[in-house]
């Protein structure tokens, strides 16, 4: 969704297709979110927990007006910095040689650098480190964040 989409979205209840929002759905993320937010991985869990796609739970919480924070990658979400990632200390040849291969329009998806990060016995964030170390933007994001 672009910036100019988004300034007008969360101000109905209606989704972009002109959808309700699934009523066990809202409660779900309303019920855990607080004045800050919604973190990530509890995004996640309402999307396992609902049986919806996780974009499907990132448009709900803009129409909810529900912030997504603490990103899993740590590219945005964290107080005050707003992101914590920072470049990996080193990269292996075979770390290097996965997120070129895996890369789509120049770009290494959210969730391909969640499964890298598995195949590779690493943590999210620390794989995301690994793509700021190669310059490597991460998009598009799972709940469309970005």
């Amino acid at each position: 969704m672009t910036r100019k989409e988004k300034a007008g979205f969360g101000k109905g209840k209606s989704g972009p297709s002109g959808e309700a929002i699934n009523p066990r759905l809202s409660e779900a993320l309303q019920s855990r979110a607080d004045a800050s937010g919604l973190a990530c991985a509890a995004a996640f869990a309402v999307a396992a927990e609902t049986g919806v796609l996780p974009k499907t739970v990132g448009e709900a919480m803009d129409q909810l007006q529900i912030p997504i924070i603490k990103c899993q990658l740590g590219l945005f979400g964290y107080a005050p910095e707003k992101k914590i990632i920072k470049p990996a200390d080193s990269v292996t040849a075979s770390e290097e040689k996965g997120v070129q291969q895996a890369l789509v329009n120049g770009r290494l998806p959210c969730a391909t650098c969640w499964q890298l990060a598995a195949a590779f016995g690493k943590t999210r964030l620390e794989m995301a480190s690994i793509c700021e170390r190669l310059a490597v933007k991460i998009s598009p994001c799972q709940l469309g964040a970005f």
